[in-house]
């Protein structure tokens, strides 16, 4: 795991989103491509992204393929919001979210 350059900052992330980042860093190695953080408390994002509380981060997606983002939303779980969007895969621990949302 690493980040992309100086400017990414996963310091003060959530204990249990960081936690996760082991978690997210094995799967991508099942399909042997590196995890790579593009954005964690840094950058600009959408008004009320979790990213500014420390709850949500970017990956790295050169790789990625649709059986990895279903790996990591089955591994990670409910509390867990995992997006593809055109540049980035965005990764957010929102346990309220599963709480409200009923399959």
């Amino acid at each position: 795991m690493k980040v992309k350059d100086s400017t990414v900052n996963i310091e003060n992330l959530d204990p249990i989103l960081k936690a996760a980042l082991t978690e997210m860093e094995y799967i991508y190695a099942k399909f042997h491509t590196e995890l790579v953080i593009t954005s964690g408390k840094d950058g600009t994002h959408g008004n009320g992204s979790l990213h500014y509380e420390g709850k949500a981060v970017d990956l790295r997606t050169w790789n990625v393929l649709d059986a990895l983002v279903k790996q990591l939303k089955a591994h990670l779980g409910p509390d867990y919001d995992v997006v593809l969007e055109d540049t980035h895969l965005h990764v957010e621990y929102d346990p309220t979210h599963s709480r409200l949302v009923k399959p």
